[in-house]
Parts: structure tokens; C-alpha cells; sequence
């Protein structure tokens, strides 16, 4: 490995390459854009998605969370994805065993209330968007096309599309 990217213009978007994630943080703290001191390395030598909030990625204000830069370009959609072209996005949630920080950190009316502010408040379309109902069933409407503002536990996860 470098410290490098492998110049795809993806942050991390194969098996390969997801050590970008964290040299990401790694090169924007050592260049004093934002705080922090991060390793740039996955917290475990198995799985090199492995995020640890503090540790190689960003620590939110919400302790069990983290944020997550990463590359994954087109996707069509799945039970888990909605279709989009996602690009390079950021990733809000909690630390996932060997994952990404993609768990759930949020109550689905905290999610639907930062997707409104910043763009239009629904879980499939948009700049902000959520997982599907089929793995976010306490975030998301079976229908998919709302946030369930009736859950009260928490279930939500947000992404930020295009957001470098």
C-alpha cells in the first residue's frame, strides 16, 4: 500500500483501494484542514473497511458515531441501496465490525429533519439519502419513499452524495 490513492478518482471504491478511506482523513489532519490526528490504516489487519471513530475516521458530536469517506459510484439498487450515482460521498453513522460507519446513530425524524434543511427530505432521492426499508427497516417506510416518523428507536444512517 501507498499513502497514496491509486488515481481512479474514487476514494476507495474496490477491495483494494478502501484503505483510501482512511488515508483521506489521514491527509486532510496532516495538512491542518481539519482536526485531528488519524492512523490512515484500518483498525484490524482482515478487513481493510474496518472504521474506528477517533481512531481513523472523524468521531461525530454523537459518541457512537463517525463519518465515512467513500467512493461507490453508480449503483442501480438493491433491497440494501437505492439507485443512484452516488460519486464520492460521506458517510454518517455508527462503527460497523469490520465496515464501514454505516450503522444506525440517528431516530428516523433526526434523519428526515437534517434531509429537509439540506435537501428534500426523503430517504431515496436527492444529495441526502438513506438506506432501503430492507436493511433499514427502522429508518425507512416499507414503501421506501419516506422516512418512518413514527419510529422512535433509532434506525437511521445517512449519506451525503457528492460530497467531494
Amino acid at each position: 500500500l501507498t499513502c497514496n490513492g491509486d488515481g481512479n478518482g474514487m476514494i476507495g471504491n474496490t477491495g483494494a483501494s478502501h484503505y483510501e478511506w482512511h488515508r483521506a482523513w489521514q491527509h486532510l489532519a496532516n495538512a491542518g484542514l481539519i482536526e485531528g490526528t488519524y492512523t490512515g490504516i484500518s483498525a484490524v489487519t482482515v478487513n481493510n473497511q474496518t472504521t474506528t471513530p477517533g481512531i481513523n475516521i472523524p468521531r461525530s458530536k454523537i459518541s457512537i458515531a463517525g463519518w465515512t469517506i467513500r467512493g461507490f459510484g453508480y449503483f442501480a439498487g438493491d433491497a440494501s441501496w437505492f439507485g443512484a450515482d452516488y460519486g464520492n460521498l460521506l458517510q454518517f453513522g455508527s462503527a460497523s465490525t469490520n465496515d464501514w460507519a454505516n450503522s444506525a446513530a440517528i431516530k428516523p425524524e433526526e434523519a428526515w429533519n437534517i434531509d429537509t434543511k439540506m435537501d428534500d427530505g426523503r430517504p431515496h432521492t436527492g444529495r441526502v439519502m438513506a438506506y432501503r426499508n430492507a436493511l433499514r427497516p427502522n429508518c425507512v417506510a416499507a414503501t421506501d419513499d419516506a422516512y418512518l416518523l413514527t419510529g422512535t428507536a433509532i434506525g437511521c444512517n445517512l449519506m451525503f452524495l457528492r460530497a467531494i
